[in-house]
């Protein structure tokens, strides 16, 4: 945890609040944009606190939209690992899998059939499982 993630956790609430000042007049952007500087750093400590961090993810979530629904690739961002570890049980499919490791459907079925990645309820691929692999690769 750091001033990444707080700084990560500003940049996707500003970019929410930018619809909610449309909606509720322009004034808001100044109120919200307080707010949010002021918040950041509590929801940033919040996601790696046991006890908050599941409820902060699901409202964090729930706030800027879940952006890994329509970019699995987010989910490998500061804020995207941090919720995705907050909710330890959040699963992708085999192909968003492959997607964010760059490898085939093929490749991820022959890690879970071997344990090296995990699956949650569903059938679906842990997505924690997937970012620790992909945090695990040396950087060419």
């Amino acid at each position: 945890m750091g001033d990444d993630l707080t700084e990560a956790v500003t940049v996707a609430l500003e970019a929410a609040a930018i619809s909610w000042a449309a909606l509720l007049g322009t004034d808001m952007t100044a109120v919200l944009g307080e707010r949010i500087a002021a918040s950041a750093p509590r929801i940033a400590a919040q996601l790696h606190t046991p006890g908050e961090q599941q409820g902060t993810a699901a409202d964090l979530l729930d706030v800027i939209g879940h952006p890994g629904d329509d970019d699995p690739t987010w989910w490998t961002t500061e804020l995207g690992r941090a919720i995705a570890h907050a909710l330890d049980d959040q699963g992708v499919s085999q192909t968003e899998a492959a997607l964010l490791l760059g490898v085939t459907k093929g490749t991820i079925s022959q890690l879970v059939a071997r344990g090296t990645l995990a699956r949650v309820a569903g059938g679906q691929v842990s997505l924690t499982s997937v970012l620790d692999r992909l945090a695990s690769r040396p950087v060419n």
